[in-house]
């Protein structure tokens, strides 16, 4: 698995690093959410942002780092 960074990704880095800010968005509204509802309203974020993602032909990679900070790295989806 080989992460790439937004700024070389391709024309279409600003579109990922807006996804890449709906992603967080989206985690972290359900660390803060009080209500089944909330949740929900989050993971509908998530998928979208997923979607959307896939369609441009990257996934994110997904981690955690010490002190719980999230970090979002995108890769490539494999062409078959």
């Amino acid at each position: 698995m080989e992460a790439i960074e937004e700024r070389g990704a391709h024309s279409g880095a600003e579109s990922l690093l807006l996804l890449k800010a709906e992603i967080l968005a989206a985690l972290s509204s359900v660390r803060s959410a009080t209500n089944q509802e909330e949740v929900l309203q989050a993971d509908q974020a998530y998928k979208k942002a997923l979607h959307a993602a896939r369609s441009r032909g990257y996934r994110p990679h997904i981690r955690a780092a010490e002190g719980q900070q999230i970090h979002v790295e995108w890769v490539p989806l494999a062409k078959l």
